[in-house]
């Protein structure tokens, strides 16, 4: 069956009114433990925030509700207490969000809202699917690399220093989203901007930028062991092509696959690549000492047997 050329996309906006709240919404199906998520993750991510006029991005799904919400958030100066902000989320299904090749084109979506503009909120958002991701050509690779290691180099959540964030930045983190297989990218969480302290949600997100550098980072260094996974990740990034069909396609039916396995299958990917004896053994060996169970793996295992008969 031939997917529909538009996805419809849900819609929320809160800000202040006598308080932080839900001013408007196109969908009134959410489960109320979701709803009170939405109302807690849409207020400031910490206090004290200085943040610019482009706001700041927010990821994080609502399993109940089987939808992800992408969320942009704004000072909102123009309220009449201090601190305030205006938070815009989409709502994505999970399908739905399989099938986007780039995610960074939600952002496209965001509105901040003018004074007595709301209703437009209570509206679906209809998205023409593009057949094909985007290049990263202005992607910046050392804040790439750090957000590489920090996602998958770390068993918890990763806080990097450096919010806010450029637009190049920014584009960084949508684009390693975007890399990522279906089950990874409807868990992925992450926050652009965060206050330093923000320990309470720390656990709640795979990636942080905390305006701060924290107290505590569990950033890991750069040269994590077998980085050779790194370049060609980044490669990816910026031109996306068969190594992210490649983990779409070995990563649906693997045990546990998390972050964590990110860079094994990048490895086994580089390996078969090279097309030779010695490194599709090494590929095999990779694979059955870090990814293949005898409940899980099949589809790895497939690719691997045509690998060896023909190539990828």
């Amino acid at each position: 069956m031939k997917r529909a050329s538009t996805i419809a996309i849900h819609q929320a906006l809160h800000g202040y009114n006598d308080g932080h709240r839900l001013l408007a919404s196109s969908n009134q199906n959410l489960l109320s433990k979701d709803q009170q998520t939405l109302l807690v993750m849409s207020d400031a991510s910490g206090t004290g925030l200085e943040m610019d006029s482009r706001g700041y991005l927010t990821g994080y799904p609502l399993e109940g509700s089987g939808v992800y919400a992408l969320a942009r958030t704004w000072p909102a100066p123009e309220m009449p207490r201090p601190g305030c902000v205006w938070t815009h989320t989409l709502l994505i299904d999970f399908a739905d969000l399989a099938a986007l090749p780039d995610l960074g084109q939600l952002t496209a979506y965001f509105l901040r809202p003018s004074s007595g503009r709301l209703k437009d909120y209570s509206e679906l958002i209809r998205l023409l699917l593009k057949s094909e991701p985007l290049a990263g050509t202005s992607l910046q690779d050392s804040f790439a690399e750090r957000v590489l290691c920090g996602i998958y180099g770390t068993a918890k959540s990763c806080v990097l220093p450096g919010a806010p964030l450029s637009q190049a930045e920014e584009a960084v983190i949508l684009q390693t989203w975007s890399q990522q297989w279906p089950r990874l990218r409807r868990t992925f969480s992450f926050c652009t901007h965060a206050s330093s302290d923000n320990s309470t949600m720390q656990s709640s997100f795979d990636l942080q930028v905390a305006a701060k550098t924290p107290h505590r980072s569990n950033v890991p260094p750069a040269s994590l062991e077998g980085p050779e996974w790194i370049p060609l990740a980044i490669k990816d990034l910026h031109h996306p092509g068969s190594l992210r069909a490649f983990l779409r396609e070995v990563a649906i039916d693997l045990s546990g696959s998390g972050r964590e396995v990110f860079p094994v299958l990048v490895s086994i990917y580089a390996l078969l690549s090279v097309g030779s004896a010695s490194t599709f053994a090494q590929a095999v060996g990779l694979a059955k000492q870090k990814l293949l169970k005898a409940d899980s793996g099949e589809q790895l295992r497939s690719t691997l047997l045509k690998s060896c008969v023909g190539g990828l």
